[in-house]
């Protein structure tokens, strides 16, 4: 801090000490000053008490701020981004394959769309990048010139975000490459179902039997975009469950029943338009019997893109089983041998989202054997990256009761939570398996 200067010059040398004095008597004026003014805008320093002048800042010079360079679009090419739905085929439908014109002539793009649009499809510029989850993006001179900034650890795309799908950042991740496990394309569930049908009755004519099943289940289903490796808007998933069920046996065995459910096959989901998938359905069945079943399950339907869903499904057995088998009749063991086969079914359904992510569905159809079937089924989110799921399946028989429909009748009912490790959008919005792992309602076996 400078303090006043008080400079002295004098001719005559013997002056100098009464001058000096009277200098200083100026000095010490001028200082009293300062402290007497220390209330009105002073400043001091704690410990060594010195009067400081306040400081006033010089105005700072505004500079008008650094304006983006103007970005030209051509308006054709901004006519379709503001089209949510491009036509392709004389079917309109967006998904995250690119649908639009420039993508049909040959232009190209690795990008998905954001709800439907389409923009690496509209923009005239060739170099065209796969934007990454969590990547800045960056335009310049009316062109795309794709993604910057990637953040580390993501999956290529991911997480609902523009051009992301599938991929959830850091954090899930578990392990080392190349064991890493990616427990955001996972789907964790466990829960208590209760189940019947023509399995649950092993006698015949007209012997009434039988006993229901009620047990546990857990399994996981996983689901992940192809586009990155096929360049089209196909999703795979991929699920097992376990049931445990007649823990203290039935009237007519001793044995618990095991079963084991595994689901596989491809899909695609949309914004809007048409959505289709087909999965294989493996079920190991050990109870009274041991049955190695498989099925084919299949989807047709429409998005509206208002969060409806209409379609139709099919369940076609393609392998029937053989198995040797044994229970009590009357206090009797019976052995022998009988063969199952899969139930087929046909259904036409409705499916909705509800708030906060969750879904629901209803259906109605009948089997191949002349039965009917209704249900419907829920998904509804209680709290952070959990779900309760709940289902339902009723098969209305097709014989009366006097001749033994109890014995054809079947239906299952089933609850349980659902854990996200990645959140409920961790396997985006087209990685999400469309179908659930196969269950007792999907899957019908009936002996023959």
């Amino acid at each position: 801090m400078a303090f006043p200067a008080i400079s002295c010059r004098f001719g005559n040398s013997r002056m100098l000490p009464r001058l000096a004095f009277a200098c200083s008597l100026v000095g010490i004026s001028l200082f009293g000053r300062i402290a007497a003014n220390g209330a009105d805008g002073g400043e001091r320093f704690a410990d060594q008490q010195i009067p400081l002048p306040k400081l006033v800042a010089a105005p700072r010079r505004t500079l008008a701020p650094d304006r983006p360079p103007a970005i030209h679009v051509d308006a054709a090419a901004a006519d379709r981004w503001a089209t949510p739905h491009a036509e392709f085929g004389g079917v309109q439908q967006a998904s995250f394959a690119c649908d639009c014109d420039d993508c049909r002539l040959g232009a190209g793009s690795l990008a998905d769309p954001m709800c439907g649009l389409e923009p690496t499809c509209a923009a005239p510029a060739r170099r065209v990048a796969e934007p990454l989850c969590g990547t800045e993006f960056e335009f310049g001179a009316g062109h795309w010139l794709g993604a910057r900034s990637p953040l580390h650890g993501c999956d290529g795309t991911g997480c609902d975000a523009l051009g992301c799908d599938a991929c959830c950042g850091d954090g899930v991740r578990f392990g080392s490459r190349p064991f890493q496990v990616q427990w955001q394309l996972f789907e964790l569930f466990a829960g208590v179902q209760g189940f019947t049908g023509p399995s649950n009755h092993p006698g015949s004519g007209n012997v009434r039997g039988g006993s229901g099943s009620f047990g546990f289940y857990e399994g996981f289903n996983r689901g992940q975009s192809l586009h990155r490796v096929t360049h089209t808007d196909l999703a795979y998933q991929f699920g097992a469950r376990a049931a445990q069920s007649n823990l203290s046996g039935a009237e007519f065995t001793d044995d618990v029943r095991r079963q084991i459910f595994v689901t596989g096959g491809l899909f695609r989901r949309v914004d809007f338009g048409l959505q289709y998938g087909l999965v294989v359905d493996y079920l190991y069945d050990d109870w009274w019997y041991r049955n190695n079943l498989v099925q084919l399950r299949g989807e047709l339907s429409w998005n509206d893109a208002r969060g409806h869903e209409f379609g139709y499904q099919f369940m076609a057995g393609t392998k029937e089983s053989t198995s040797d088998v044994h229970w009590l009749d009357g206090g009797n063991e019976i052995q022998g041998t009988r063969g199952f086969r899969v139930t087929d079914q046909h259904r036409l359904f409705f499916r909705g989202r509800a708030a906060q992510g969750g879904m629901y569905h209803l259906f109605a159809g009948g089997t191949g054997v002349g039965e009917g079937l209704l249900g419907g089924g829920l998904t509804s989110p209680v709290r952070g990256l959990f779900a309760l799921q709940a289902g339902a399946t009723y098969v209305i028989p097709g014989t009366s009761r006097s001749a033994g429909g109890y014995a054809e009748e079947a239906w299952n009912l089933s609850m349980g939570f659902v854990f996200y490790p990645g959140g409920r959008g961790g396997q985006g919005r087209y990685g999400r398996p469309l179908f659930d792992v196969a269950d007792n309602g999907t899957f019908l076996v009936r002996p023959e």
